[in-house]
């Protein structure tokens, strides 16, 4: 036995070995799904789920995102003012501000209505109450916060325009929304509390 030595090198040891057998010039371009496929599934996904949903539901979801959209509103307007850094911006900005934080309030009144903000909204806003009115309502005061906070106006105003496209859809698609928005009923209008009173007495 000869020790120190190595065997001679074999240069076909150093080749890679064969890949494994590939299925890529199996696959039909014909068989893929395109763009336009998973975009008309995930309308149809999200359409089932909408018109699937109780109308209780969707109400407290429509007015989440109302009330969160306001709130958004009303945070720009105020971080636009506090970023100011001249009387001048300050009143330049005043009329956009005001604007945007007077809708921003009217739009929390219609969500978190009374009786009596229910009748005073339907005399002077009346237009809030039907899908067309409501749906271009809501694009036009996220129009307001576009040029504020820098890329923080521009996602809220996207985030307005897809809620006001939202809020049309339910209430035009739903079967619960045909007959239009409900009028408003006090708590102490509503046959459940009738039916309490009636007990107690």
């Amino acid at each position: 036995v000869t020790y120190g030595k190595l065997p001679p090198l074999n240069p076909d040891d150093l080749k890679l070995p064969p890949p494994p057998p590939s299925a890529a010039d199996k696959v039909r371009s014909e068989d893929a799904i395109s763009l336009s496929e998973v975009w008309e599934e995930i309308k149809a996904k999200t359409k089932e789920m909408i018109l699937g949903s109780s109308v209780s539901g969707l109400v407290s979801v429509m007015r989440g995102i109302n009330l969160l959209v306001a709130g958004c509103m009303i945070a720009l307007a105020i971080a636009q003012i506090i970023e100011s850094d001249s009387a001048f911006k300050v009143m330049a900005d005043a009329l956009s501000v005001i604007y945007t934080i007077f809708f921003a309030l009217l739009l929390v009144g219609y969500e978190l209505r009374t009786q009596g903000i229910d009748a005073m909204l339907r005399d002077s806003f009346g237009f809030m109450y039907s899908p067309w009115g409501r749906c271009l309502f809501l694009s036009m005061i996220s129009i307001f916060p576009f040029g504020m906070v820098g890329i923080y106006g521009v996602l809220v105003t996207l985030f307005g325009f897809s809620n006001a496209y939202f809020n049309y859809y339910v209430i035009m698609k739903h079967p619960s929304f045909t007959r239009g928005i409900p009028d408003y009923v006090p708590p102490d209008a509503t046959p459940a509390a009738n039916t309490t009173a009636n007990s107690v007495v």
